[in-house]
Parts: C-alpha cells; sequence; structure tokens
C-alpha cells in the first residue's frame, strides 16, 4: 500500500487548513519478505515522488502472516531532481516534505509497542529514537504504552503574497528540524508564484520548549495548529523578532 499516494491537485492549491489523518484497522498483511519469489515488496511504503507535507497514518489490530519485520515500512529521502525544477519546487531550495512524514502504530501490532515512526530525518530524531536501516526511517516506541511523545505541529504564513519565506529552524536540545514549505505550483524567476500559501509541517516531540528562527522577515500574520496530539498535549516556540512590536494573538479567530 503507497502511503499518501498523490501531491495537492492543481484545483485544490489552498485546501482548508484542518488536521486530516489516514486510519488503517483490521486487516491482515501476508507475504512481505526481502528473499524468495516475492522479494522486495513492502506492507506500507511512502510515494518517493509526492514532496508535499503530509497527515499521519495510524494503525490498530493489523496481523501479519510471513512478513518480515524489516518489508513492513518504507520511507524515502527527498528526491535530487525537485531541486532542478524551473516549475513547481520549495521555494527554490530542497522540500523536506518527506522527512516529516509519521506513522502511529496505536497498538504495538507493527512495531512490537506503541509507538511513533518518522521518516528519516535523524536530527530531529536526535538520538531518541531508533534507526531502522530496511524502513530508511526512525522507531520511537512509547515510553508509557498508551502515551504518544510525538504529534505534528503545521504553520502556515498569512502575508505571503508579499514576502518570499524560506525555511524555519525549530530547535531544541535533543531536536532539529529545517523545514520547508509545500511545493509551489509554479515558478516566477526569483519570486514564488503566489498561488500556494506557504504552509510547514514538521514532525515535533510534545510537551517541551522549542526555538524557531529563520533567515530574513519574520511573518506579521501566521496561523498555527498542534495535529496528532491529545489536549493536554502543548509545545512552546520562542521567536526573536528582533525590532519590539505588538502582537496579537487568537485562538480559534478570537
Amino acid at each position: 500500500m503507497v502511503m499518501w499516494p498523490i501531491g495537492l491537485p492543481d484545483d485544490e492549491l489552498h485546501p482548508a487548513f484542518t488536521e486530516g489523518k489516514f486510519i488503517v484497522r483490521k486487516i491482515e498483511l501476508s507475504n512481505f519478505y526481502s528473499s524468495g519469489s516475492c522479494s522486495g515488496m513492502t506492507a506500507f511504503q511512502e510515494n518517493e515522488e509526492n514532496a508535499d507535507n503530509r497527515p499521519v497514518w495510524e494503525f490498530k489490530d493489523i496481523t501479519t502472516k510471513n512478513v518480515e519485520y524489516g518489508s513492513r515500512f518504507r520511507f524515502y529521502d527527498p528526491m535530487p531532481v525537485w531541486l532542478t525544477y524551473r516549475v513547481g519546487n520549495c521555494r527554490i531550495i530542497q522540500c523536506n516534505g518527506p522527512y516529516n512524514s509519521m506513522v502511529k502504530d496505536l497498538d504495538g501490532t507493527l512495531m512490537k509497542k506503541p509507538g511513533t515512526i518518522i521518516g528519516n530525518n535523524s536530527k530531529a530524531a536526535n538520538g531518541t529514537c531508533k534507526r531502522n536501516d530496511d524502513w530508511n526511517g526512525f522507531e520511537c516506541p512509547n515510553t508509557y504504552a498508551p502515551k504518544f511523545e510525538w504529534g505534528i505541529v503545521a504553520f502556515e504564513v498569512l502575508n505571503w503574497k508579499k514576502d518570499l519565506f524560506r525555511p524555519f529552524i525549530i530547535n531544541a536540545t535533543n531536536f532539529y528540524n529545517n523545514v520547508t514549505p509545500g511545493i509551489d505550483n509554479r515558478q516566477e524567476i526569483y519570486d514564488i508564484s503566489g498561488e500556494r500559501y506557504p504552509r510547514y509541517q514538521s514532525v515535533i516531540k510534545l510537551n517541551q520548549d522549542y526555538n524557531v528562527s529563520n533567515v530574513g522577515r519574520k511573518p506579521k500574520k501566521w496561523k498555527w495548529q498542534l495535529q496528532s496530539a491529545e489536549d493536554k498535549d502543548w509545545v512552546v516556540f520562542s521567536i526573536n523578532y528582533g525590532i519590539a512590536q505588538s502582537l496579537k494573538v487568537t485562538k480559534n479567530g478570537k
């Protein structure tokens, strides 16, 4: 099964800013292994040609028959060819969407213990998760079985037609992530086309503080959302604007 099978359709350049998820329940996986007549087959893999960010996949009540552990998932790195595109790139830089892929095993039927799987993002995992070479990703089992420690933070810049925003750096003592916006529909010389909002999505370890920085101007208007998390989960982001100014913070538009 291909996870995140397609990019954003041309007629949906700016879908609603809402949390989404894919839910997989009560299925049986059979005959996925690394040798023999069906060698090289993977039960779940991400679409290596999808440069965009993507919702979380959740799995529960999965049974396996003749399925090797290394053949359960496959994640991919960004494709070098994306940097050569004159049309459709991530603001003239590499698209890091694949590094922010996230899967949650709710009951441990796929990774032996409830937990989170993230793409090949070693600086975000930073020793807190176990590298799985076969999957090209990281296993992050829960410290306490029912409590998930990873989520997704999504944010978008709303004054997008005036400014060009490059990657944002999110970092903490045990975390570093270079977050790029979604792939633009087309490029106009040295500026973005303005057909898609600069929307960012990052894997994030819940319940801790972070610093957020970028090169150039800070957004004057943006929107944030913590996804794939419980109501009591939180994150705090510190952003240095450099120049004293009045800021208005709203929740749900109020």
